[in-house]
């Protein structure tokens, strides 16, 4: 599934590869000839909404309070679904900027295990991202566009277990992105706004304590990668 996902971002993703810029327009010259040039809509706010579907890579990596390593689980392309919403400016030319807050998502994993002789075991894991990114775009030719972003994730984790007490955290880390998208004008002011995005931060880490003691279990996320593919609307004022 990751492999064809990919596949189809990457065809989808290469004419941005091949043209050059903007929406154009056709005047006669001196001698009668047609030329071409890019028309932009330079100096103009804009905000927005999308409706995103996210995939995310990572590994909980286990230990206990000695250090001593208790196993891992790997998570594959995990499907969230969330949504963003941004303020931006068309400044000069091809180039624009916005701010944008997104939520990317929750993902909730549930596992009861029944042993016997012994008690079950019940196991809720979720694992919930809200982030905050300043995004630069430039404008490529017949509505595509690349861009880059920066900012901060902020991952909420929560374990409840019946062997061990309930905890929930909040770890906040940098964040870095790369987008290629698509827009489709509507009307003079409305754009149909297509995006992709490959971002990636830290999860941070979560320390359950084992009831009755003072040992705990330590829950490494480690790094995060998201792909992630967008739709929705860009209102220029």
């Amino acid at each position: 599934m990751k492999k064809i996902f990919l596949c189809f971002m990457g065809v989808f993703m290469v004419p941005c590869l091949v043209y050059g810029a903007g929406d154009y327009t056709t005047n006669k010259d001196f001698y009668g000839d047609l030329n071409f040039r890019p028309r932009y809509n330079e100096n103009t706010a804009y905000m927005g909404i999308r409706g995103s579907l996210s995939f995310l890579d990572w590994k909980n990596k286990y230990k206990d309070e000695t250090g001593a390593h208790l196993g891992s689980d790997d998570f594959n392309f995990k499907s969230m679904v969330g949504m963003n919403v941004f303020l931006g400016y068309q400044g000069f030319k091809q180039w624009r900027g916005d701010v944008e807050f997104g939520y990317i998502g929750r993902y909730s994993e549930n596992e009861m295990e029944y042993n016997d002789g012994f008690s079950s075991e019940k196991y809720d894991f979720d694992l919930e991202t809200f982030y905050l990114t300043l995004n630069g775009y430039y404008e490529l030719n017949h509505g595509f566009y690349a861009g880059l972003g920066v900012g901060m994730a902020a991952v909420n984790a929560s374990v409840d277990a019946n062997w061990l007490a309930k905890k929930s955290e909040t770890n906040i880390s940098p964040m870095g992105a790369a987008m290629l998208g698509w827009s489709y004008k509507l009307d003079e002011k409305v754009n149909f706004d297509l995006r992709y995005r490959f971002a990636v931060f830290d999860g941070g880490d979560l320390k359950v304590n084992v009831p009755g003691g003072t040992s705990y279990v330590k829950t490494d996320f480690g790094l995060i990668m998201d792909n992630s593919l967008s739709a929705g609307i860009r209102y220029s004022f």
